[in-house]
Order: structure tokens, then C-alpha cells, then sequence
């Protein structure tokens, strides 16, 4: 199964983040106008009035599947198993605590990236399962230095957790295969600087820094069933042990503009970019007693969202949004672990308010990710496996509740 940079991080900045506060990841560095903003831009903070607490949820459903071109592909055992639907909850707080002082924290995962294809699928001694999933604690402060610019500092407190799982052909055709098991995980920590710029009642601007993080960790290293000697075995384990593993969380720069027009309709636009080509290995196979782990796969990027939103009553409020999210890797570094491409989106949804003053969001959103060709190139063991992705949509349900 193929998943999406989940949040812009967006989906990271991986932060795709895997949290938004409209359709489309559109409303996220500029508006500050919920509990999000102590994640999006802990600077606008001091724009809330009131101690707010808000629960959110994304399901995401990915609908595409790997299509083999047969022509070329040398190994049986048929295409990858198709993913299950996954959700992702967040939670954030924002404590008043005088007229220019406020406070917060968040608890998401604002990044995750996936797959599992199967053991006897035709590309299993290039990856049968890998996950990245980061979990991130966030606690943030914000300070009004004037009527119009609001600086803010907050942690990333990230958690991150890489298992990989890949088939190892044995070079004697008569063993069956081995299997490579590699898990690891470790704690982090980035430095977040923001800052809100409220150039008008109705237009403002946000700007946001978080700095690098990697996690330091060792490798947890499993090899069986390879046929070689404990001399050998020990020694690939060893070998993988010493390999920059998805630990790290790149730095990254995130830029939004808000405005409010005369009729109360909302415009946003929102933009990162990632210094995503600092990413670790994401895919490790064993060939020959050798190890292979491409590194130096991953480029920068940017992604960017745009929002329109528009009162459809006195308690209700339609929006709609759009995003676009370049490629973080070229075709021929894909890999079935890691199988990134160009990203469009384009989504829907209400906000209700409620008598007592809470807010409901439902969005909806619909992401195009790509036809993510792979093709392995002729391998004297592991085999050549070529293909695309097809159908390559992914549904997203998200649903909020703020607390006033």
C-alpha cells in the first residue's frame, strides 16, 4: 500500500502534517484562528482570546494498485497487496494567560509513510513491508510584542519508529527465501521560530522555521533462513547497524497569507518546502551476502495550498481548497518502499458553529498521487520488476471539534 506524505507536510513536510484545519491542507500558517495554530504557527496564538481545545481525525483511504508490466518483470508472484483504510488523530490546546502571553501544546502524528506488499509478491527481495511513523509533541509559547507582529517559539518532541522488512533470495535454488527484519526507533527533538505579521484587520501573514532533527538509535537486525554461515549473518547484521536510518526529520520553512474580503469571503494561500534531499535510507536488501542500501535518493521540494472560504449562513461556512506538491524523488530512484511522486489535491467541507460557540469542521478531500513508475533494472538474483501505480487516487475524511 502506497500512503501519502500525510500533513503538507502535508501530507511533512515530512511535513506533508497530517493534521488540517480545511480542505486541501489549505488554511494552515496565516489563519490562526483554532487551537491548530499552536502546531501550523505557535506566533499566532496570541489571536485567540480564550482557552481553546481542539480533537481532530483524518481517515485516509488509498485506492490505487501496482500494475506489472509483464513484458519485462522476471519474477513471479504478482502484484502488492492493496493497504487497509488508516487514521490519524491529533489533539492541540492553547492556554490564555494574560493579555499578550499564551501558551499551548499539540499531540500528532504528523508524518507517515508505508507500505506492505506481501511475502510472496514479485518485488519482495526489494521491500515486503517498511513504515515510517513519527509521533510529535508539541508545546509552544507566544508573545504580542505590538498591535501588529506576534513572535512565537515552540519543540518538536518527535518520536520516530522505521521497520523494514525485506525477502533475501538464497543464491542456492533449492532454500527457500530468507528474510531480513530491520526495527528502529528513537527520540528527537527540532527547534521551532515563528512569527505572525498582522498587517491588517483583514490580511496577515505567517512564517514559520523548524529545524533539523535525527533521532540517535541502533538498529534492531534480524537476518534468517539466508543459508550462510553465523560468520556471515553476523557480519551483514553488523553492516546494516552502521546505516543512516529514516531517523531524521529534515528541516523545513513554511510561509501563509490570509485575507478577508469586504463580503467576509476568506483568501489563503500556504507554502513549504523541505530540505528533503538530508532523508535516510528507506529500503535495504541482502544480494549475494552483500548489502544494498541506495542512499542520496530524496531532492527538496515545495508544496503549496490555496483556500477560498464563504458564509453559507449564520452558523455555517463552505470552503473549498487545492494543493500541489512536487515529486521529493526522480523516477529512476523510486522504489517500492518510498514510492513518491507528484501530488494534486482538491477539497471540500463546512464549519457549523454550534449555539454554546464550539465549532465542527467535515472536510472532504480527494488527492491525485501519481503513476510512480518503477522499474529495477535486470538483477542477476532479486530479478527486474517494472510498473505503475494505477487508480492512483486517495480519499480523505477529516472531521474537528473545537472547544471555545
Amino acid at each position: 500500500m502506497r500512503t501519502l506524505i500525510l500533513s503538507l507536510f502535508l501530507l511533512l513536510a515530512l511535513n506533508a502534517n497530517a493534521n488540517a484545519t480545511a480542505p486541501a491542507f489549505s488554511r494552515l500558517y496565516a489563519v490562526a484562528d483554532s487551537a491548530e495554530t499552536v502546531y501550523h504557527t505557535p506566533a499566532g496564538m496570541t489571536r485567540l482570546t480564550e482557552n481553546t481545545l481542539t480533537l481532530s481525525g483524518i481517515l485516509i483511504k488509498y485506492m490505487g494498485e501496482f500494475d506489472i508490466d509483464e513484458s519485462v518483470t522476471t519474477v513471479t508472484g504478482g502484484a502488492p497487496d492493496i493497504g487497509d483504510p488508516i487514521v490519524v488523530p491529533s489533539m492541540y490546546y492553547v492556554h490564555v494567560i494574560d493579555d499578550d502571553w499564551r501558551a499551548g501544546i499539540s499531540l500528532n502524528a504528523p508524518t507517515g509513510f508505508g507500505s506492505s506488499s506481501g511475502g510472496n509478491w514479485a518485488g519482495r527481495y526489494y521491500s515486503t513491508e517498511s513504515s515510517l511513523i513519527l509521533v510529535s509533541a508539541s508545546p509552544g509559547v507566544a508573545y504580542r510584542t505590538n498591535e501588529w507582529l506576534s513572535l512565537g517559539f515552540g519543540l518538536n518532541i518527535n518520536y520516530t519508529t522505521s521497520e523494514i522488512t525485506t525477502a533475501i533470495a538464497n543464491s542456492d535454488p533449492s532454500l527457500s527465501d530468507g528474510k531480513m527484519e530491520v526495527d528502529s526507533n528513537g527520540l528527537s527533538v527540532a527547534v521551532v521560530v515563528s512569527t505572525l505579521i498582522e498587517l491588517s484587520p483583514a490580511t496577515r501573514i505567517g512564517m514559520n522555521y523548524h529545524s533539523e532533527s535525527e533521532a540517535s538509535s541502533e538498529p534492531d537486525v534480524k537476518i534468517s533462513g539466508v543459508g550462510a554461515s553465523p560468520e556471515v549473518v553476523d557480519r551483514l547484521e553488523a553492516a546494516i547497524k552502521g546505516l543512516k536510518i529514516t531517523s531524521k526529520v529534515p528541516a523545513h520553512f513554511q510561509f501563509g497569507v490570509y485575507h478577508q474580503l469586504d463580503n467576509q469571503w476568506e483568501l489563503t494561500f500556504d507554502s513549504i518546502w523541505m530540505n528533503f534531499s538530508e532523508f535516510g535510507v528507506t529500503e535495504i536488501s541482502v544480494v549475494d551476502n552483500e548489502i544494498k542500501a541506495p542512499d542520496d535518493l530524496y531532492e527538496d521540494f515545495w508544496a503549496f495550498s490555496a483556500g477560498l472560504s464563504f458564509p453559507l449562513s449564520a452558523r455555517m461556512t463552505g470552503r473549498v481548497g487545492t494543493l500541489y506538491m512536487q515529486s521529493a524523488m526522480e523516477d529512476e530512484n523510486r522504489s517500492f518502499s518510498f514510492a513518491l511522486d507528484r501530488v494534486y489535491g482538491l477539497g471540500a467541507g463546512i464549519q457549523y458553529q454550534r449555539k454554546s460557540g464550539d465549532l465542527v469542521d467535515l472536510n472532504f478531500n480527494i488527492f491525485d498521487t501519481g503513476n510512480a513508475p518503477i522499474d529495477t533494472d535486470d538483477d542477476p538474483i532479486r530479478g527486474r520488476i517494472a510498473g505503475e501505480y494505477v487508480d492512483h487516487y486517495a480519499l480523505g475524511l477529516e472531521l474537528s471539534y473545537h472547544w471555545k
